[in-house]
């Protein structure tokens, strides 16, 4: 099941030493990242986040030998304030709690990869957000026990580019170098 089914765990990312699905109790049997493979957030660039626009995070499973998965993530700063915006594409949810504002699957997932867009906030001066998912690799059975938990995250701050003001109307044509000659 989701992260948010009949063991009232709305918050199961692990993010800044909260829980997991498998700490909450909903799948259980493995320690977290215990399981065969890895779950992998990707998608920030590399020179971090370019404010108010959006990029495709990738949430993503990797040679676990399984056949069913679930993700939930929430983008955070390091006070815990939720910010920017997760797009829901098919067969993902959002969900709220807590001023957070989280997504997730809403129904399994074959492959185990997800490309959801992220829209980053506006803001400049927010330090470090980082991105904290945590992913189900289940086995199956439909019961509690069995199912692998892994956590990941990818951490940026803003990518601010700095630009030339141009209040006094200067435009290229009035600009011009003149050599120095001789020298």
């Amino acid at each position: 099941g989701s992260s948010v089914d009949n063991y009232g765990t709305l918050t199961a990312t692990g993010a800044q030493g909260g829980n997991t699905c498998n700490q909450g109790g909903c799948h259980t049997g493995t320690a977290v990242n215990g399981g065969n493979g890895t779950f992998i957030v990707s998608g920030l660039p590399e020179n971090g986040y370019v404010p108010g626009s959006t990029h495709t995070i990738t949430f993503a499973f990797a040679n676990t030998g399984r056949n069913r998965f679930g993700f939930q993530a929430v983008a955070l700063t390091d006070g815990g304030t939720s910010v920017g915006t997760f797009a829901t594409p098919s067969g993902t949810e959002s969900q709220s709690f807590g001023g957070q504002s989280f997504v997730q699957h809403s129904t399994p997932s074959t492959s185990g990869v997800w490309n959801v867009d992220w829209t980053a906030p506006t803001e400049t001066n927010l330090g470090t957000i980082t991105i904290y998912a945590a992913g189900n690799a289940a086995d199956g059975s439909n019961s509690a026990n069995g199912d692998w938990i892994f956590t990941s995250s990818e951490a940026k701050t803003a990518d601010v580019v700095t630009s030339v003001n141009d209040e006094d109307g200067f435009t290229p044509n009035q600009f011009r170098l003149h050599s120095n000659y001789p020298n």
